[in-house]
């Protein structure tokens, strides 16, 4: 038997040159084969933003009591004040993507803009906004992680 679910992600970018994790982690991934993410990116005013979706590798790995994660999914750099719809599909296969250093609290984002690692991401994701120079107002951002199981595309 096949199913799908719907999870959103959504909250406001920061309003100042900064990144930041919006909304809240996505959970229970685990149980899905593939996944379709669908994010409407508004530029904040003043400046720009880069939305990347990290997955979960965390806590107590190698010894780390701290949440560890890792880019997965990085939008293209979207301008300020301008909207943009992206999509994105996983697939099978496999390819190797350099993707950067491991992050903490500190949601630093490595990950080249424009770039999928692909694959499955584990059970948890997350959405890190990091907002250019210039920045002075918030926008609201929107990613829809459609999860399937079972054959569903």
């Amino acid at each position: 038997m096949s199913f799908s679910k719907l999870d959103l992600i959504s909250g406001n970018c920061p309003a100042s040159a900064t990144s930041a994790a919006i909304g809240s982690p996505v959970a229970g991934l685990r149980k899905f084969d593939s996944f379709n993410i669908d994010a409407i990116i508004i530029g904040p005013t003043g400046g720009t933003i880069d939305v990347t979706i990290q997955r979960k590798l965390g806590p107590f790995l190698d010894g780390t009591a701290v949440d560890l994660w890792v880019d997965w999914l990085r939008f293209p750099q979207v301008a300020a004040a301008t909207t943009k719809y992206y999509s994105a599909a996983t697939a099978s296969g496999l390819t190797i993507v350099a993707v950067g250093a491991v992050a903490t609290a500190a949601f630093t984002a490595t990950l080249a803009a424009n770039t999928f690692v692909g694959g499955h991401p584990g059970d948890q994701i997350r959405a890190v906004c990091t907002t250019g120079a210039s920045t002075s107002a918030a926008a609201a951002q929107k990613i829809y992680i459609t999860c399937h199981r079972g054959g569903a595309s």
